[in-house]
């Protein structure tokens, strides 16, 4: 039964994990430092493009908004 219904999903299973891989890709950290800061957050404190990173140099406010 359970292989049925693989056979009959596995181009949206496989559209998912395409999907979320390239999701998972993007930093928020870089996007919430060059939108709301103008700065690059990979060229200050620890130059790691990090939600740390973040909530060390620019606050905790925008550290929650790249991790979010």
């Amino acid at each position: 039964m359970d292989q049925i219904i693989l056979m009959q999903y596995w181009w949206q299973l496989s559209l998912i994990g395409v999907v979320s891989y390239f999701l998972g890709n993007i930093c928020g950290a870089v996007i919430v430092s060059n939108k709301f800061m103008h700065k690059d957050i990979r060229g200050l404190g620890s130059e790691n493009a990090g939600t740390t990173n973040m909530a060390r140099v620019f606050g905790v406010k925008y550290g929650v908004a790249a991790w979010i």
